[in-house]
């Protein structure tokens, strides 16, 4: 878009590993025999990534200070650990715009490096968000959910409401740039920062 050129989309996020990835894959591959319907736009799993920060457009001659940040801010936190638990849907099951699964284990120390990161880019313009902070994996997005989709739906939560495709810990965190198309957001790394090793 005109008067974005010299700006660059970006987020910050932390990647669940690949034996991970591996799991879901399989669970999508079950959801999608299940919900077989074309309201479910299944995300590429290899993208599939937990948003700590969306940056929205920021200036490419501002690129480097937020790299700065986030290194900074990142190598005074340690590792800690994460495990997918359960499916849900965002805002509801019964009007489901988004379908993820959820993201649990060392949780205080994942909200720490969060708040940290907020504050730190602050400064750059960021606004941090007001709604509460729900880690999570999104599976699929859902422009409109039909009505013969609802039951099946919500029988597919319930259902999953134990899953776990096993912890994992993070060490890095990714600062990404997205790139919009009508055949979905493909992403490039920017940089990778080092949580400090436990």
């Amino acid at each position: 878009m005109a008067g974005d050129v010299e700006k660059v989309r970006a987020f910050i996020a932390i990647h669940p590993p690949r034996d991970v990835v591996g799991q879901l894959i399989a669970l999508v591959a079950k959801l999608k025999r299940t919900l077989k319907d074309d309201a479910f736009r299944w995300v590429k799993l290899e993208q599939l990534h937990l948003t700590l920060q969306f940056l929205g457009y920021i200036p490419r001659e501002q690129l480097e200070e937020f790299q700065e940040v986030v290194a900074g801010v990142v190598s005074r936190h340690k590792s800690f650990y994460l495990k997918t638990e359960s499916l849900g849907c965002f805002p509801s099951v019964s009007r489901a715009r988004v379908l993820w699964v959820g993201l649990t284990g060392e949780g205080e120390a994942l909200q720490r490096l969060k708040s940290d990161l907020d504050k730190g880019l602050v400064p750059l313009g960021y606004q941090p968000e007001e709604r509460p902070f729900h880690p999570h994996l999104t599976l699929a997005r859902i422009p409109v959910l039909p009505a013969s989709c609802r039951t099946l739906l919500q029988q597919q939560v319930a259902a999953h409401d134990t899953y776990s495709s096993g912890e994992f810990t993070v060490q890095t965190v990714e600062l990404m740039q997205s790139f919009l198309s009508p055949k979905g957001a493909s992403y490039r790394l920017l940089g990778s920062f080092s949580l400090q090793s436990v």
